[in-house]
């Protein structure tokens, strides 16, 4: 792994690709998508990192970084990333801030497209009070090298993609009693009709987002996502048989 890292650093130092003066994206909206996960008290969580191109790149460096000590980044991964295909990528840490990157050698140039570039994997002290830690992009410097966000086309110009933050997001999670799916926040601790017409006008019909994230996601998510799936999940147990929601966090 230390092999491929110098490696980089020395092709960062003599290579134009990534030698080259930073330009405006001559063709536009280039981005870098960082997503949003919700803190249970199982204290990991994965965020993952996607990227999007309308044109061939010859290399990417993206550098995100979170400002707060209650979270630990355990690792990074290429497992269904877009350049897992690349001999030379790879990623590093330093401090609170991580570096990954990638660039074609023998292989093809990044194609167009959008989806995943890698997963981070955190874990966390669990605290309801801690609020949202965004995950941001930043620059900074190793040694004598300068990393920042920027993609690299096929004729060596470096450019800075949009950036979207992400998020790490710690809520209350005893809102949720018991099992999950008492979405419309009824005294009574039973899922039936009226939560599934919660959640279709709030999907639907513009209704209001349900009071606690952790019942609607009835069917346990580990990022606390309340989606379609949990629709579904309802209407299967409620008429099909399925099984039940999932027991709160």
């Amino acid at each position: 792994m230390k092999k491929i890292i110098y490696i980089f650093i020395l092709v960062l130092a003599i290579s134009p690709v990534f030698g080259a003066e930073i330009i405006e994206d001559p063709l536009g909206a280039d981005s870098i998508i960082v997503g949003e996960a919700y803190a249970g008290q199982s204290e990991k969580t994965t965020i993952p990192i996607n990227f999007f191109n309308d044109e061939e790149l010859g290399g990417i460096e993206v550098v995100v970084t979170w400002d707060n000590p209650i979270i630990t980044l355990d690792s990074f991964s290429f497992v269904g990333s877009r350049i897992s295909n690349l001999i030379f990528r790879d990623y590093t840490i330093i401090g609170d801030t991580l570096i990954i990157y990638g660039f074609p050698a023998s292989e093809p140039f990044i194609s167009p497209g959008s989806g995943l570039l890698g997963n981070i994997y955190f874990s966390y002290t669990y605290d309801q009070n801690l609020g949202t830690i965004v995950i941001d992009s930043t620059t900074t410097e190793d040694g004598y090298i300068i990393h920042s966000n920027f993609f690299s086309n096929t004729s060596s110009q470096q450019f800075v993609p949009n950036f979207t933050k992400g998020a790490l997001i710690f809520t209350d999670v005893t809102c949720c009693i018991g099992d999950r799916g008492n979405i419309d926040g009824s005294e009574i601790e039973m899922i039936n009709i009226s939560d599934l017409t919660y959640l279709i006008n709030y999907f639907f019909l513009d209704g209001s987002a349900p009071a606690c994230r952790y019942e609607a996601n009835a069917n346990g998510d580990p990022l606390e996502e309340v989606n379609i799936i949990d629709l579904t999940y309802i209407i299967d147990f409620l008429f099909r048989g399925g099984p039940p929601p999932k027991p709160c966090p």
